[in-house]
């Protein structure tokens, strides 16, 4: 019987409609050039990106994850910028990365009645909590879920399972009774996996959010035959 489920965030509940090299983030650009007047835009995007491509490939490589604010005081770092600027700097970057988000259209009414009797969290492999609140309120979803968790705030990223054990534990349910939402076979589902739980992909297992519920239905009804 499934009584929990764990979302992933990004290409799960939030669609990027982009890569982040596809945007420009003139107001956090215009705090950096105010402290050095004599950087263009493409060299400050380059530095920017350049140490999260390095961070991201780390945390790729050893499953254990940065933070957005250790990003940002990096590339402060190497810009030879004070890190006093870093709260500044990272706050206009995450309004501008999140409003290039989309929220995926039938997520509202799923999330509310699936919620009405079930435990729901939200797992992520993200940099900043606070960001994956803001997100999820601004949505409406986020008194929904009964746990958010950041990769960033456990110190593991998917696949690493320990984000999965951590909401199992805080939901006091079995790996059994809960499923794993997400996207990415190489995290969401080999996450699940280590930690013993079940899982369904969208694009693969389902096509869309709206799908969630039927497939619930079917996984209990199957369950309950054997």
């Amino acid at each position: 019987m499934i009584r929990g489920l764990i979302f992933d965030f990004l290409g799960t509940i939030a669609e990027p409609t982009g890569k982040l090299t596809d945007f420009r983030y003139e107001k956090t650009y215009r705090i950096v050039a105010k402290a050095i007047p004599g950087m263009d835009y493409d060299t400050f995007f380059s530095q920017w990106h350049g140490q999260y491509q390095q961070l991201e490939k780390d945390a790729r490589n050893t499953l254990l994850e940065y933070s957005f604010l250790q990003m940002t005081e990096g590339f402060l770092d190497q810009a030879g910028l004070p890190s006093e600027l870093a709260p500044e700097v990272l706050s206009r970057f995450i309004y501008e990365w999140g409003s290039t988000l989309k929220f995926r259209d039938e997520l509202r009414p799923v999330i509310q009645d699936l919620g009405s009797n079930m435990k729901l969290a939200v797992a992520s492999n993200l940099g900043h909590l606070g960001f994956l609140e803001s997100q999820l309120a601004l949505y409406g979803v986020k008194d929904f879920f009964d746990e958010l968790i950041c990769s960033s705030e456990f110190g593991m990223r998917k696949p690493h399972p320990g984000m999965f054990q951590l909401i199992m534990k805080k939901f006091d349910l079995s790996a059994e009774e809960i499923l794993v939402v997400g996207h990415d076979p190489a995290s969401d589902e080999a996450a699940a996996e280590a930690a013993g739980m079940q899982s369904v992909m969208i694009g693969r297992d389902i096509s869309d959010i709206s799908d969630l519920p039927e497939y619930i239905a079917g996984f209990k009804a199957h369950s309950a035959a054997l």
